[in-house]
């Protein structure tokens, strides 16, 4: 029985690497179709700005996109498109679906400039193509396993703050813990929620706090205004 129960494991890992395999070349093969239709136009973009003397610069950018919830394993890569703004000194990110949208408007520009031999009016930013708002740009990913929760028990560690950007592809680190209280937040659980077994809490209401004490090791040019969400 116990030889027959590894063969079944080893068959079902091998049906999962397998899966994992597929889904792999399946988001390679749909990611180089992105570039090859992207590049070229972030090169079209480049140009129309240096047309029009704007200080605004585009390049792509490949992301690792982290799961809300699952395993890591359910991460993909995106492409996004880096827009770095001299004239306002900060940058922002468009997703190619923007990208494209603003590229069309740049092209209106572009040819008004070649029909009038003026540079379009750019001095009101809600009609400037080229120009974005400040807007909160997400530094990394953390997780925390509730599997203490369970039993009852807290848990407390100083997670990685993953990315596809920085050393090992972590972005600094976020000390977050959390403890099982009242439902005041402020006193200790009730006695029937210490239990020894998970299956004990079935049906039973759980209160939790969660605390975030500090981030470390940020990446410089994303340590201004940081939050959290969760």
């Amino acid at each position: 029985m116990k030889a027959a129960k590894e063969e079944a494991e080893r068959k079902e890992r091998i049906r999962r690497e397998e899966i994992a395999i597929k889904n792999r070349q399946a988001e390679f093969t749909l990611l180089e179709k992105k570039l090859s239709e992207v590049l070229p136009m972030v090169g079209e973009a480049n140009l129309i700005a240096s047309e029009l003397k704007r200080k605004v610069r585009f390049n792509v950018k490949m992301i690792r996109v982290m799961p809300e919830f699952g395993t890591l394993m359910d991460s993909r890569t995106d492409v996004v498109i880096k827009v770095d703004n001299d004239e306002e000194n900060y940058f922002y990110q468009w997703d190619c679906d923007k990208f494209q949208n603003r590229l069309i408007m740049m092209r209106e520009n572009l040819n008004e400039f070649f029909d009038t031999g003026s540079i379009p009016d750019f001095s009101n930013k809600d009609r400037d193509v080229f120009w974005d708002p400040p807007e909160p740009l997400l530094v990394g990913t953390s997780y925390l396993s509730l599997k203490n929760l369970g039993y009852t028990l807290e848990n407390e560690l100083e997670a990685k703050i993953l990315s596809s950007e920085g050393a090992e592809g972590a972005r600094g680190l976020l000390s977050i813990k959390y403890w099982p209280c009242d439902s005041t937040g402020t006193g200790e659980p009730d006695e029937d929620l210490l239990v020894e077994e998970p299956k004990e809490l079935l049906g039973k209401e759980i209160f939790f706090r969660v605390e975030i004490e500090f981030a470390k090791n940020l990446p410089k040019d994303l340590c201004k205004n940081v939050f959290v969400t969760y």
